[in-house]
């Protein structure tokens, strides 16, 4: 295989056309730098609405949740609420410094599962 085409961003050799792997996380990187207050908060509350499709890899909501943690460090207590509610636990940087009830709620929700899963 040859590697025919180039980054427009670097000139790096590729196999396909469009960016590389660094020039793609630089210019996603730069987007997420560049959200104003009020797309924060708007990726924010999408994210809470639709909290369950954090597990779609696919979905918009996961790469705003990697975005918003990474770039923004603005994952609020009201989405760790939402995802205590609705039962997602993955990922599980989505409690990263989460406030004693959310904690308090996790530790309850896990040991319920766990002692489920004991009873015959």
């Amino acid at each position: 295989m040859g590697l025919n085409y180039t980054c427009p961003g670097c000139g790096t050799p590729l196999g396909y056309e469009g960016l590389c792997w660094n020039c793609k996380c630089k210019q996603d990187r730069a987007t997420a730098l560049a959200w104003t207050p009020e797309q924060i908060a708007e990726k924010q509350r999408n994210l809470i609405q639709n909290i369950r499709r954090l597990g779609d890899m696919k979905a918009p909501e996961f790469t705003d949740f990697w975005q918003l943690l990474g770039y923004r460090d603005a994952i609020t207590p009201e989405i760790q609420r939402s995802a205590l509610a609705a039962e997602v636990f993955w990922p599980c940087e989505i409690y990263y410094h989460a406030p004693a009830d959310v904690r308090d709620g996790l530790i309850h929700a896990l040991m319920w599962m766990w002692t489920a899963s004991k009873t015959p």
